[in-house]
């Protein structure tokens, strides 16, 4: 018998997975983002940066969901949730690139919320497009 024929057992798994996926990419953007400190940042209660946290979870959130329904085997679902992380993170650095005399890392490090909520919503962009391309 297959450990994956039992429903319970599955769940956890793949809840567990995805999870696991999840925090990999908070880490992997917090590691590409030098120029601010998540850990300080929440620390000092700056809204900014739960607003750009929120659209970061909510993007990474789509991408896994998305690779975990549309995988049939955990392997796959990992590695498409590690191609739509790495896409993440590296389009919102094309988008910085792209901003000509403004960082988004450094008006969120300076709590400005106007870039929290712009980076927000580009990480909805960034993750329903990712999401819809795996499906």
């Amino acid at each position: 018998m297959n450990i994956m024929d039992i429903p319970e057992l599955s769940t956890v798994i793949w809840a567990l997975v995805g999870f696991g996926m999840g925090m990999l990419g908070l880490l992997l953007f917090d590691l590409s983002v030098p120029a601010f400190n998540i850990t300080r940042e929440l620390k000092e209660k700056s809204p900014a940066i739960g607003i750009v946290m929120a659209g970061l979870l909510f993007s990474i959130g789509t991408i896994v969901y998305n690779s975990m329904i549309f995988s049939d085997s955990i392997l796959a679902a990992v590695k498409y949730s590690a191609i739509g992380i790495v896409l993440n993170i590296v389009l919102y650095h094309l988008v910085n690139l792209l901003l000509p005399g403004w960082r988004l890392s450094r008006a969120i490090d300076e709590h400005n919320q106007g870039a929290a909520w712009f980076v927000f919503g580009l990480f909805l962009l960034i993750g329903q497009s990712i999401g819809g391309a795996i499906s």
